[in-house]
């Protein structure tokens, strides 16, 4: 691969006013920057990436922002990506822009992971570049995809099977990857260099028809626009737009009807009543079970319609199902009235015992809360599942609050007897990850409560208790 040289291609002189006020547009109509933040720019070397390192540069002062970069070398051309790390290097150095340069081994990933190479380099891409961001404390990646390359995406969604959100294409703005150039087209990035006499990287696997990104650029599109509508672009952009702005809204809608059918909430599972959801219509069902399966995944990345439709098919015949989501350890379950996504994932074990401040505040800091003890006169009732009162008679030592071992017992109120806490738990359908999050409040003899789970029976005020001591459970806000 050799660098492109524009030194002797003519130039119209108002490429590169027009890019930046497209660019410049397209950061504030999408609020991607604020003032005195550090931008970090990802530069493979290539066109694109180098128009965006200028055009940020040239930014620089408006948008009153800080200016990095990063380039990943993927080992995957041997010199010509050595060559690629040494041009974006020496771009960096003559704007005075710092870099982080990574080198990850892509082929030799993709065969250990079992992937494609193209999905382990975009992979390992944005891992690289969360970390690269991280240490150069950067508040926001940018990255430089085109109109083009939206385009492409879209028609690459269609082909795999999809749905509305399929149509959306790529965000411009996702958590800190912001993208200034999606309202850009490709045509336009090569006049701003070759009328800015800039030179960029020549990537000759972008030419390679085993990608299937680069079979569309090359052969659908074409044929689509010479034999079928010129301005296709521009209708597959304005189609993504109106999905976007559609999905927001019935996005909103499946967040507020799943907040009526949920019955249990996780970091690692979210389990939801069948019934309320096989009775919604189809169009908010699909939405809400996608919208559970991103929440426990982090992403909806390789989830295809045909999945989704397999749930609500397997729910509309009201038979069990069950479903593991490609590419990660995440699996939809439907059993009689209840349907569940939840994921593999290590379950949290915490082992701690502490005396309680009665009265006082306690913090619980791995469970991020803390408990309240009140002494109060008499009997009282908890008024919620946060809350239990106990007679202060039945307090034997000392207060304290621990985790769940196996072999507790309880006498709950309600039932003769001891029980396991474990029957408990199986009998109230707690899941396992959360089993080891509850919290037992004890004293040196026996459990008195477990918090949302059961209360002793011999703790229990009656009519006679003098005292009680009300124990209450405060969930700490992120800052606290």
């Amino acid at each position: 691969m050799a660098t492109h040289s524009s030194k002797d291609c003519s130039h119209s002189g108002s490429a590169k006013n027009r890019l930046i006020e497209k660019a410049l547009n397209t950061i504030e109509r999408h609020k991607m920057i604020k003032p005195g933040t550090t931008v970090m720019a990802a530069v493979s070397g290539g066109a694109d990436s180098i128009a965006l390192l200028h055009i940020l540069n040239e930014l620089r002062t408006k948008l009153r922002i800080n200016l990095a970069a990063a380039h990943l070398n993927h080992c995957i051309r041997g010199d010509e990506a050595d060559e690629d790390q040494k041009f974006v290097e020496k771009v960096s150095k003559s704007l005075g822009i710092r870099v982080k340069i990574g080198r990850l081994d892509v082929p030799n990933i993709a065969q250990k992971e079992k992937m494609g190479v193209e999905e382990a380099a975009r992979q390992t891409r944005y891992t690289f570049l969360n970390n690269s961001a991280n240490e150069l404390k950067a508040d926001y990646i940018a990255v430089a995809h085109t109109a083009d390359d939206q385009v492409e995406t879209i028609l690459m969604n269609i082909i795999r099977g999809c749905g509305t959100d399929g149509l959306r294409g790529m965000p411009y703005v996702r958590d800190r990857i912001i993208r200034p150039l999606l309202d850009v087209s490709r045509s336009e990035i090569i006049a701003y260099l070759t009328e800015e006499k800039l030179d960029w990287r020549e990537d000759k696997t972008n030419k390679d028809t085993e990608y299937t990104r680069n079979r569309i650029r090359s052969k659908l599109i074409p044929i689509i626009e010479e034999e079928f509508n010129p301005r296709f672009k521009e209708n597959i952009l304005s189609l993504s737009k109106i999905a976007s702005e559609e999905a927001d809204y019935i996005i909103n809608q499946a967040i507020e009807a799943l907040e009526t059918i949920v019955t249990h909430s996780s970091k690692n599972r979210i389990e939801m009543e069948a019934e309320k959801l096989r009775n919604m219509p189809r169009a908010l069902a699909r939405r809400c079970i996608r919208t559970a399966i991103e929440n426990i995944r982090g992403d909806l990345i390789d989830i295809e319609v045909s999945h989704i439709e397999d749930i609500l098919n397997a729910l509309g015949e009201r038979r069990d199902f069950h479903s593991t989501m490609p590419g990660a350890k995440v699996h939809a379950d439907l059993k009689s009235d209840k349907f569940s996504i939840y994921s593999e994932r290590k379950i949290e074990k915490f082992n701690f015992e502490i005396e309680l401040q009665v009265p006082g505040t306690t913090l619980i800091p791995d469970i991020g809360c803390k408990i309240k003890c009140e002494i109060i006169e008499g009997e009282a009732k908890p008024t919620s599942g946060d809350e239990a009162v106990l007679d202060i008679e039945s307090i034997n030592g000392k207060l304290k609050v621990r985790t769940w071992r196996h072999g507790d017992r309880i006498d709950p109120a309600g039932l003769t007897g001891t029980k396991k806490l474990q029957d408990i738990f199986t009998d109230k359908k707690v899941p396992r990850e959360e089993r080891h999050r509850k919290l037992i409040f004890v004293d040196d003899e026996k459990i008195l409560w477990a918090a949302g789970i059961a209360v002793s029976r011999s703790a229990l005020p009656q009519k006679e208790t003098k005292q009680s001591v009300k124990l209450r459970i405060l969930y700490c806000e992120a800052s606290d």
